[in-house]
């Protein structure tokens, strides 16, 4: 058997009921937090997370000066800048005619993987027909990690001078002592020299 249907009358009186009992609830919800009473000093370090903001809540125009900027919100995924140590010299380091190899800059690393680079600039002031060459090598320890060479193919009577750019690179894992050398082969009348060496280690891993 179909039920009946209520009254228009039976439903307004209905609505009036739930209407009033909500009202002791809604009066008692305001009176323990009253309008603007949650500020920044009510909120505990680390109780907005991410989880707890739905898409679209915090919106460029909702960030006013002094509030929450977009990078904070962002702040646990930037990536740290990584370590780099360099050091340079713009002095020029003459090179034994003998062939010695001779020290030009040098650098101590800690513990981790590292994208050694170096340069520098090889110089000479020579003559004759005989190839004179300025070497260096980047080494860790005594272990050499690149080398590269600076030739001066001199076919004039006139003494010529020349300056080449030298550069050299590696990687290196682990603590080292890293450092670059540079030595001359050829003629022994030849000056030459090196001028302007940087050597710069780069952590390519925490």
């Amino acid at each position: 058997m179909r039920a009946p249907r209520p009254s228009p009358a039976l439903i307004v009186a209905s609505l009036a009921l739930v209407v009033a009992g909500a009202q002791p609830v809604a009066a008692a919800v305001s009176a323990l937090v009253p309008t603007n009473s949650v500020g920044t000093s009510q909120l505990k370090a680390g109780a907005v997370t991410t989880s707890k903001l739905h898409d679209g809540a915090v919106i460029s125009r909702k960030i006013t000066n002094g509030g929450v900027g977009l990078l904070d919100l962002a702040a646990g995924a930037r990536p740290r800048p990584p370590k780099v140590y360099t050091v340079s010299d713009a002095n020029s380091l003459a090179l034994e005619a003998t062939g010695l190899i001779a020290s030009v800059v040098e650098l101590d690393l800690p513990a981790g993987s590292w994208l050694v680079t170096a340069k520098t600039v090889a110089s000479a002031d020579a003559t004759g027909a005989a190839a004179d060459a300025v070497t260096c090598y980047l080494f860790a320890g005594e272990t050499q990690l690149d080398s590269g060479s600076a030739l001066m193919d001199v076919q004039s009577l006139i003494v010529q001078r020349y300056r080449i750019g030298i550069a050299l690179s590696a990687v290196r894992t682990g603590s080292a002592h890293v450092e670059v050398r540079c030595g001359k082969t050829g003629n022994e009348s030849v000056s030459a020299w090196v001028t302007n060496t940087a050597l710069t280690a780069v952590r390519v891993t925490p």
